[in-house]
């Protein structure tokens, strides 16, 4: 009937889900993939702003896939999973929450943009 997924190395649940397939894939694993994506490019944004030369294509390049991945990934997988699982009422503030977190990531993609072209100016001009 359900699935319990344990404390590493004890017999203390520390998840119960439900034991059928669309439950386990569109509640469980897909949200868990989606912010095991969620962080691993938040890691590479924060070690974006370690680096020496800031304003880089590659640097732009990592902070248009966040906010593209912020504004449009929890829109797509809820309304796939909307279709095989009921979805829970606090799904609508994850969402505005991870719009608005990638419009800010637009706005500082923005600043990256003006400043790689500056500094592409300076380059030339040096």
């Amino acid at each position: 009937m359900y699935l319990h997924i344990n404390y590493p190395f004890t017999k203390t649940p520390l998840m119960s889900v439900d034991n059928n397939l669309s439950y386990k894939v569109f509640s469980f694993l897909l949200p868990l993939s989606c912010y095991a994506l969620f962080f691993l490019l938040s890691a590479q944004i924060f070690k974006l702003f370690t680096r020496r030369k800031l304003f880089t294509k590659s640097h732009l390049l990592i902070l248009k896939r966040y906010y593209w991945l912020n504004i449009l990934l929890p829109i797509i997988c809820t309304a796939i999973a909307t279709i095989f699982v009921t979805i829970e009422g606090g799904i609508a503030i994850l969402i505005a929450v991870h719009f608005i977190l990638g419009i800010f990531v637009f706005f500082l993609a923005e600043i990256f943009r003006q400043g790689l072209h500056l500094q592409d100016e300076q380059d030339l001009y040096i």
